[in-house]
Parts: structure tokens; C-alpha cells; sequence
């Protein structure tokens, strides 16, 4: 262990590898692995909440049942699960795989929260002039509600990454998920490992990593924040 210096910034791991090159090269897979979750948390989760607001009925008691049944399950705690038996049963796990995976946990809180703008939406008079045209539903959900809804879809989409990122480094650090070397869990695992501590010589190796994440999450938020703010002028302070 090198304590930081010009030649390495963050110093360097019981390996002696640069600590910084490692953070940068991890972010790669942590950036990708929550973006893509964020997608598929916005498809499930908006095509889920339109079908359910704007049909109603049954499909919509049953929807409802669903997703109230997976927003009382600990998200984490059954990733935790779910990785473990991943890991356990031999399945190759690639990074598509754990975007998925992300995803579970997420999509039903922004389906209910879909389901609740189409209500509202719905009853808006140009809805009414669209049925009285004979649009079909597909038309109305698809092209006209969707679009009223995509600033707060927009929105959700990066504070579903900034949960992805606290996830997916979680379940690396705990070791559930296959070690991709530089990854800024397995960096957290592998400091805890060799180190044990945020004292002493190591504690760069711990530290640097955790200092990223909660950069990165804090800058996701302040995106999401100025996107409210263009689609939303009550926020705007000028």
C-alpha cells in the first residue's frame, strides 16, 4: 500500500495497481449495469402503470395486487437471495443478467406511481375528444397520455440508476455477484478482505471507492433535480 502521491493519486492496493486507474476503469460496468437497469425498470414499470390506470377493472385489481405484493418484499435483502442462488446453481450471470436483476425491486413503486399520472390523465378533456374520434386504445395510450407522462418517466429513470449503483456495488461487495476486476464493489470486498479496516496504510483502497459512489449518486440526484426543473417552471427559480 502507497499512500497517495502525483504518480498515484489515490495511491495504490495491497498489489500494488493504481488505485485510481482502478476507479476508473470499474465505472464502466457499474455506469453501463445501472443505466441498462434503469431502462428496464422504465419499460416494466411504465408499460405496467398505463395498462393498469387507463383499463381499469379487473386488470387493474389485479395489477395493483402485484405490485403491492412487490413493493412489501425487502428489495435488497431478496436481491440477495435471488444473486446467492444465481451463484450457487453455476448459471453464468453477464451483465445484461444483473441489469435485470437490478430491475426487480424497482419497477413496481414507478408502475404505481405511472398508474396514478394515467388516472389523472385520463380525465382530461382531450381524452374524451380522442374516444369521441374513435381512436383506439393503443393510440391513446401510446400517443397521447405516454408523452404527457415522460417528464416524470424521465425523472424516475435516473433515481432508478442511483438505486442501481447502491445494488449492484452491494451485492458485489457481499461477493454474490461474479468479481469483475476494478469493479467498485469488488474493490470495497477486496479492501475488507486484505485490509479490514479504514485505518492504516489500506484505508485509501476502501475509502476512494466509497467517496466515488456517493459522488455519483449525489450528481444522478442533481440531474434528476434540473430535469424536474425544465419540465416543471414552479421550480425554477428565475
Amino acid at each position: 500500500y502507497q499512500p497517495p502521491s502525483w504518480k498515484h493519486p489515490l495511491g495504490t492496493d495491497f498489489a500494488g495497481r493504481d488505485i485510481f486507474a482502478q476507479i476508473v476503469n470499474g465505472g464502466r460496468d457499474i455506469l453501463i449495469a445501472a443505466f441498462l437497469a434503469g431502462f428496464v425498470t422504465i419499460g416494466l414499470g411504465t408499460i405496467i402503470g398505463l395498462i393498469a390506470g387507463y383499463i381499469g377493472g379487473k386488470v387493474d385489481i389485479i395489477v395493483t395486487t402485484i405490485i403491492d405484493i412487490f413493493l412489501t418484499i425487502p428489495g435488497f435483502p431478496l436481491l440477495m437471495i435471488i444473486a446467492t442462488w444465481l451463484l450457487q446453481s453455476g448459471i453464468t450471470v453477464n451483465i445484461l443478467m444483473i441489469a435485470f436483476l437490478l430491475s426487480i425491486t424497482s419497477w413496481a413503486g414507478l408502475a404505481r406511481s405511472i398508474r396514478s399520472q394515467v388516472l389523472s390523465i385520463k380525465q382530461e378533456p382531450f381524452i374524451e375528444v380522442d374516444k369521441c374520434l374513435g381512436l383506439s386504445k393503443f393510440h391513446i395510450i401510446f400517443k397521447e397520455i405516454l408523452p404527457n407522462a415522460m417528464p416524470y418517466i424521465a425523472i424516475n429513470f435516473m433515481l432508478s440508476s442511483v438505486s442501481a449503483v447502491y445494488s449492484y456495488t452491494g451485492l458485489m461487495a457481499l461477493g454474490l455477484i461474479p468479481y469483475t476486476p476494478g469493479n467498485w464493489g469488488a474493490m470495497i470486498h477486496m479492501a475488507q478482505a486484505y485490509v479490514g479496516t479504514i485505518t492504516g496504510a489500506g484505508c485509501w483502497y476502501i475509502l476512494a471507492p466509497s467517496f466515488v459512489i456517493i459522488i455519483l449518486q449525489v450528481s444522478l440526484v442533481f440531474l434528476s433535480n434540473g430535469i424536474d426543473k425544465i419540465f416543471n417552471p414552479r421550480l425554477r427559480e428565475w
